[in-house]
């Protein structure tokens, strides 16, 4: 009997130890972990530069709450504004999500009235905030009503995006969206849908906030998605990776952006904890643009070696190192299977496999997770709706 809530489905696996790539059960059996943490652990597992920053942390002091002063915040803050331009400053959060809902509070303040743009298959946390903005109805149907104010419109869907906002245009406040939709299925913006959402910041003043939780941080071969795509965000959310296997999310904002928010506005227990902190300045540090290079020429080998293992039995989509193959597959069933074969895959609902791998995937390792997805998806059923 376990005294958890059953909100999760976990391998059938009693973990030992990670490292690296790969996760050990308690008889030493190695498994190649193709989603790093669901994105989190892009140097890999226990790895050793993060392991340092953070024990050496923990010998200083671990909480010390928000009202005496670390350091190393203001540099980690400092590396993420420059990021954007001079006028950008940071709220530090424990979680994506958790930035999610400083950024609506930044937009609710800034014009209580007016209305937030998202799109369908967008995916901004679990949050109630966050849920109103995400634009996939199974994680929303269960709670309405969730927060007013909130239109979701067609992702990718140019026309109509230009018909809302030209005849909306007084009454929008901002426009969430992430780059390259991860829940959602792994879907790049297109370009003529940016160039919408570009001319309605410019045109009309409407702000544009970069959801980058999943897809930021290098993971597409850019530091943030968004310079794929020629955007220039007014805000910025960023988490999963930032803390090097902490929780940490953060949001960055500029121009009037940076303002509006007053002490006694916004505030959190935990944020940023020291710890934390400390292993994001490690990841930081060593998101140089070398990595950046790297992780494209690693999406486009896992790109080729997908198309050559799979042909025209799957569409695979996605930017540098964040990957979704479509099937008419059961990817439930994909997924078993190459746990069975010592690869551990994540499976969006019952149709999409989502590929994350830590930035220090190999060649090697490439191959072994395209030839046990090849195997899976071919002795798996059909995918069967309910009825």
């Amino acid at each position: 009997m376990s005294f958890l809530i059953p909100l999760y489905k976990p391998f059938d696996m009693k973990l030992s130890r990670a490292k690296g790539s790969y996760v050990f059960d308690e008889k030493g059996k190695a498994y190649l972990d193709s989603f790093s943490g669901i994105g989190v652990n892009i140097f890999g597992h226990c790895d050793e530069g993060i392991t340092r920053a953070i024990t050496s942390k923990l010998k200083k002091h671990s909480h010390i709450s928000n009202l005496l002063y670390d350091e190393d915040t203001e540099k980690a803050a400092e590396i993420l504004a420059k990021k954007i331009d001079a006028s950008s400053k940071v709220i530090f959060s424990n979680s994506g999500t958790e930035a999610v809902e400083a950024v609506l509070k930044i937009l609710k303040k800034d014009n209580p009235e007016k209305i937030i743009v998202s799109f369908t298959g967008s995916f901004h946390g679990r949050t109630t905030g966050g849920m109103s903005l995400t634009g996939i109805e199974t994680y929303r149907i269960k709670f309405q009503p969730l927060l007013p104010g909130i239109k979701i419109l067609p992702f990718n869907d140019a026309s109509s995006f230009k018909t809302f906002t030209a005849e909306n245009r007084k009454i929008i406040s901002g426009i969430f969206l992430e780059p390259v939709q991860g829940s959602g299925g792994i879907i790049p913006l297109e370009d003529d849908f940016a160039s919408e959402i570009s001319r309605a910041q410019n045109n009309y003043g409407i702000a544009v906030v970069a959801d980058e939780i999943q897809c930021g941080l290098g993971r597409t071969g850019k530091f943030f998605a968004f310079e794929n795509f020629q955007l220039s965000p007014d805000i910025v959310i960023v988490g999963k990776a930032l803390g090097g296997g902490l929780p940490l999310g953060a949001v960055i904002a500029k121009g009037k952006f940076a303002e509006i928010l007053k002490p006694g506005d916004h505030g959190s227990t935990f944020a940023p904890n020291p710890v934390a902190i400390s292993a994001c300045l490690e990841v930081l540090g060593r998101l140089n643009q070398d990595v950046l290079t790297n992780n494209k020429i690693k999406g486009n080998h896992f790109f080729r070696s997908l198309g050559s293992e799979l042909g025209d039995k799957a569409v695979i989509r996605g930017r540098g190192l964040m990957i979704g193959v479509e099937t008419g597959k059961d990817a439930q069933i994909v997924k078993d299977y190459c746990f069975r074969n010592n690869v551990l895959i994540n499976a969006l609902g019952n149709r999409i496999i989502r590929l994350l791998p830590p930035y220090i995937i190999t060649e090697k390792e490439i191959l072994d997770i395209c030839q046990r997805l090849s195997e899976g998806i071919a002795s798996a059923p059909l995918f069967q709706l309910k009825s």
